[in-house]
This record gives C-alpha cells, structure tokens and sequence, in this order.
C-alpha cells in the first residue's frame, strides 16, 4: 500500500502552482481596467480575496505592478510620464490602490471576526 505526502503549509510552491498564480495575478492586472466601475472592481477583488488562493495572487499582482511602476519611472519619468504610457500608469496606481483596500479589508475582518465584502448584508447598498 503505498502512502500519498501532503505537502507541508511551509514547503514552497510546486513550480506548475507558482506559475498558475503568476498566471493569474497577469490576468488580473490585464484585465482590471476593463471593469465599467468603482463597485464591479470591489466585487472583483472581494471575489478573489475570499478564493482559496486569492490572497497569493494578489499579493502576486501587487508585487508585479510596483515593479512596472518604478521601471516606468525609471525609463521613462523625466518629471512627467510621456502620455503614451499615463494610461498604462493609471491603470496600475487604480490597481494598486483598490488592492491595498482590500488587504486592509482582509485584515480588518480577521481583527473583528466580521464580513466586509461588498456583498455583506450588515454593509447594505446604497439606493441609486
């Protein structure tokens, strides 16, 4: 009879997983821009932060946008970025800011044992 190995919390990410993240946090930053608004990018980072994984890739897209921001400052910034890669810019710093929202909102809900999603019934809608 042979034994199956569940790999420990601590033992790194298999190569296949660790691409499938980096896979993911490129879809994400690809494709944030593309919502129409303010609540459909909320309701996209609480869907993914509340995933089995969502939290890695996140941090995964956090930590792949700073990178593209500083080397678009670095190439590029001459006291203000050439307006064929502002856009590229904005949308990262839109990215940047709504995940840093949602890992603080992570934290707040460890920290108080309560549900921040969009979602949560106690956050109610607001009437539009």
């Amino acid at each position: 009879m042979s034994e199956s190995r569940k790999r420990p919390h601590n033992e790194p990410l298999t190569t296949s997983s660790a691409s499938l993240l980096s896979d993911a946090a490129e879809t994400l930053i690809r494709n944030f821009a593309e919502y129409e608004n303010e609540e459909a990018r909320i309701r996209l980072l609480d869907r993914l932060r509340k995933s089995p994984d969502g939290l890695k890739t996140m941090e995964c897209a956090r930590g792949r946008i700073t990178i593209a921001m500083k080397k678009l400052g670095k190439d590029y910034f001459t006291g203000s970025i050439p307006s064929k890669f502002q856009d590229e810019y904005d949308n990262y710093e839109l990215l940047l800011k709504h995940l840093i929202s949602a890992f603080d909102r992570h934290s707040l809900e460890k920290q108080t044992n309560t549900n921040l999603s969009i979602y949560s019934p106690t956050l109610g809608r607001r009437s539009e």
